[in-house]
């Protein structure tokens, strides 16, 4: 549940699934709805998606708070990383991660 005054940030259709709530829930405690898809920014000019990327790199090097994660997979443990990324309990980003050294170990936490 969202605190009062909080934001529900809604990153396209990942869930496939309906949202539920009241109609009332929303404005009475102060939430705010976000939406954020990328279906199109693929086909933006180039100069608009790189100015993207450098401001996504910007924000999570400045505010690495706005990005807690769960736990880091490994990319050959992605059917791990799913079940985690639909527990209702997870908090936080479910991470994967690529090492081609091999080096990386799996941080499971909830």
């Amino acid at each position: 549940m969202l605190a009062p005054g909080g934001a529900l940030i809604v990153f396209g259709d990942l869930s496939g699934g309906l949202l539920q709530a009241s109609a009332l829930d929303f404005p009475i405690r102060g939430i705010q709805i976000f939406g954020v898809t990328l279906i199109d920014w693929p086909r933006l000019p180039t100069d608009v998606r790189a100015s993207d990327v450098a401001g996504a790199v910007q924000l999570a090097q400045e505010r690495p708070d706005l990005f807690s994660a769960a736990a880091t997979y490994d990319l050959g443990d992605v059917r791990e990383a799913a079940l985690h990324a639909e527990r209702p309990e997870k908090s936080g980003l479910v991470i994967l991660r690529s090492d081609p050294t091999g080096s990386l170990h799996t941080n499971h936490r909830t």
